[in-house]
């Protein structure tokens, strides 16, 4: 047993902090509202931003993008990393952080993926019904 108070103790606290997800959060609805306001994406398909992720040391945020149609993706990909000097220097003003994550934007084929998994079971059911 200690003598030491326990509000002088150096163990770990039990919850982690959730700034990462605060972050986030914040830089996703940042991003959402300039991309809203300014035109900055000349193809004429719908984007939506799936998930943002935002490195441990807070350098990065790597942004996933749905693109409908999905043939437009890489040409949505392009035309945002073309931007990505604006984007950056708009996102710096709205987040109020000393250093504010660099962008890094993804192509999210997860809905993509599904659409083509569930085509492919359909396939299969109808062929082995058809046997």
């Amino acid at each position: 047993m200690s003598n030491v108070p326990s509000y002088l103790s150096f163990e770990p606290t039990a919850q982690p902090s959730h700034r990462k997800e605060r972050v986030a959060h914040a830089v996703k609805e940042a991003l959402v509202t300039i991309l809203q306001k300014e035109s900055v994406l000349e193809s004429a398909a719908m984007m939506t931003i799936t998930k943002v992720v935002v490195s441990d040391d807070y350098q990065w945020a790597d942004m996933w993008v749905s693109v409908y149609p999905f043939s437009h993706t890489d040409e949505v990909i392009e035309e945002l990393q073309s931007q990505i000097m604006f984007l950056q220097k708009e996102l710096n003003k709205k987040v109020p952080m000393r250093h504010t994550p660099k962008l890094r934007f993804h192509a999210d084929t997860t809905s993509h993926d599904k659409e083509a998994a569930s085509k492919k079971i359909a396939e299969l059911i109808e062929g082995d019904e058809s046997a």
